[in-house]
């Protein structure tokens, strides 16, 4: 279960996800297609605004102090903390990354997919899909979503960015692949523009069409089961910083991975993924978003989009096509 993902006493889940689409995790609530972005906001629990105060601490003497140099974040429904940063800390609010899907919904077609919280609240997203996505080969289908994601604890900038979904697997993964600017990103201590995120985000027909291309290449580059195994030797060792390949060979990500790619991934046995780089790079995604075999789950939202995981998926892909 993907417990970074907010949940209330009461067993309410801050996600809402559209109808036919259920999440892997099963969690959140579903919504008609055709939900209007306040619906969205008000069931994915984005209906809430952030608030700031001065942070007070007394002293030994009892005597309280104020830090004019720091301000407490908290959520003005709960009254719950979200973390304590700068007093020029540039807040985004939840609905203002709904906004900006609302107008690309009325005017660019995206269908909103995915929105909610992340660690109480202190993260929030909202992922659109684009279109209906297009064959890779034969039945091997990917689809082009955008993603907006924001924070309110100091852990990370605003940004924007396609996503490539796998649905056979549900597989993700983002990469910078195409000539427009595929990635949208600000600081907390810059003022967040509507506009610019926008710009990124209309573009991801850009990023689609150089995606698919990458994809078909990958699927004509065969790979024999020790192919695979240097392959990820090679990944593993510059993600774990590993200086001895006997290491790297030992590790649990190794194993779990080269076994989805010669007996288990989902899709595995597609013609253009089996014994293909193209399975390789899946083999990959999959671990990342759904492997079960791991000793916890916790973080497997946040890992598989915007943590280590997400870094690890765009990784194997640049280190494929470098086989084409």
């Amino acid at each position: 279960m993907s417990h970074e993902l907010t949940i209330h006493n009461d067993g309410r889940v801050e996600m809402a996800y559209a109808a036919g689409e259920v999440p892997w995790h099963s969690l959140g609530t579903a919504l008609p297609r055709d939900a209007s972005p306040e619906e969205w906001l008000k069931v994915a629990g984005l209906d809430w605004k952030i608030q700031r105060s001065f942070v007070r601490f007394n002293d030994d003497d009892g005597v309280q102090h104020k830090s004019e140099a720091d301000v407490v974040l908290f959520r003005n429904d709960t009254k719950a903390k979200l973390g304590i940063v700068s007093s020029d800390y540039k807040v985004v609010q939840p609905s203002q990354l709904m906004d900006v899907f609302a107008d690309l919904a009325k005017n660019a077609g995206l269908k909103i997919e995915t929105a909610g919280t992340l660690f109480g609240g202190k993260q929030f997203w909202v992922a659109a899909k684009v279109n209906d996505g297009a064959k890779v080969a034969g039945e091997d289908i990917v689809c082009p979503y955008v993603l907006m994601h924001s924070s309110c604890d100091g852990s990370s900038r605003t940004s924007a960015r396609f996503t490539g979904i796998r649905p056979v697997c549900y597989n993700t993964v983002s990469a910078a692949l195409g000539a427009a600017k595929a990635t949208f990103a600000v600081s907390h201590r810059s003022k967040f523009s509507p506009e610019a995120a926008k710009a990124v985000l209309a573009a991801a027909n850009v990023h689609f069409a150089a995606y698919v291309e990458a994809a078909r290449a990958l699927t004509k580059v065969r790979l024999t089961n020790s192919a695979a195994e240097q392959f990820y030797v090679k990944l593993l060792a510059e993600q774990m910083g590993a200086k001895e390949e006997k290491a790297v060979r030992e590790s649990k990500a190794f194993k779990r991975i080269l076994r989805l790619f010669t007996t288990s991934a989902l899709g595995g046995t597609l013609l253009s993924a089996e014994g293909t780089a193209w399975g390789a790079v899946n083999a990959v995604t999959e671990y990342v978003d759904h492997d079960r075999s791991r000793s916890t789950l916790d973080h497997t939202v946040w890992n598989g989009w915007f943590g280590p995981g997400d870094k690890l998926k765009t990784a194997a892909l640049t280190q494929a096509l470098e086989l084409v």
